[in-house]
């Protein structure tokens, strides 16, 4: 008898996160879930960290990104439901229960997605305030989103697997971004459960933020001109979260003004 649900976790250098990763995923309230870790060629200890924990852990022999990671991991899970997260993300202990329930209330093909918590698994400024303007990002439409962040993804494995999965040619953090849209377009369902919530491990200083900012208006500034729609209102790429992201960066460079005149 298939499982309820099957962690998928991509790992790749995260022996600085992984253990609390799994530690906070094992203390699930969930009665029926597994966890599968997908090495992706690390060359920290990350696998010595996982080996520790009872989880099932997928060694790749070279480094293939998360995407492939993420598909290798589908493919050794044998729950009903996939629930994908990363490595520097802690479960709460319902986040499994209120992503199967959100599913199982549902009669059509959706797929789930969740956010961070408002304040983060490390505390400091910088980390705070990035966890709060993602949470409050992903759940401003939560009844519409224009994609489902692979850090709180929740999917029937069957609806995954007919998908075709991730695409592993894309640049980093758009591959769920471009699954959103082409389940979408399938006529598949998006929605943000605003109570499913990971803690995130941020460890960032102003510096990080700004360039993990603008890492990524970059690579969805290119994935919207690679689909002929960079002024189009196609979520990601719209004109409303590039404006985010520059009001992003502009905040933490009046922040970082202010704190250099004092």
């Amino acid at each position: 008898m298939a499982l309820d649900v099957s962690i998928i976790i991509p790992n790749r250098n995260g022996g600085n996160t992984i253990g609390a990763c799994l530690q906070a995923a094992l203390a699930s309230q969930h009665p029926d879930f597994e966890i599968v870790v997908v090495d992706d060629y690390s060359d920290d200890d990350s696998v010595r960290v996982i080996e520790q924990f009872p989880c099932r852990l997928v060694r790749l022999t070279n480094h293939g990104g998360a995407a492939r990671a993420r598909n290798i991991g589908a493919q050794h899970g044998q729950g009903k439901i996939l629930f994908f997260t990363d490595a520097d993300c802690l479960l709460n202990e319902d986040t499994l229960t209120k992503a199967s329930e959100a599913l199982a209330a549902s009669h059509s093909a959706l797929v789930v997605g969740g956010t961070y918590t408002r304040r983060p698994a490390d505390d400091g400024f910088f980390n705070r305030f990035q966890s709060m303007y993602i949470n409050y990002s992903e759940t401003k439409h939560a009844s519409h989103p224009d994609y489902i962040a692979t850090h709180a993804m929740a999917i029937s494995a069957d609806s995954f697997r007919t998908s075709a999965g991730f695409s592993e040619s894309l640049r980093p953090m758009l591959e769920d971004v471009e699954f959103s849209h082409r389940l979408r377009r399938q006529g598949i369902g998006l929605v943000v459960n605003p109570d499913i919530q990971v803690r995130h491990i941020f460890n960032f200083s102003l510096l990080g933020s700004l360039r993990n900012a603008f890492r990524k208006s970059m690579y969805w500034t290119m994935y919207s001109i690679g689909n002929k729609d960079l002024l189009a209102d196609s979520g990601t790429a719209s004109l409303e979260l590039k404006a985010n992201v520059v009001a992003y960066c502009l905040s933490w460079l009046l922040l970082f003004l202010c704190k250099s005149s004092n």
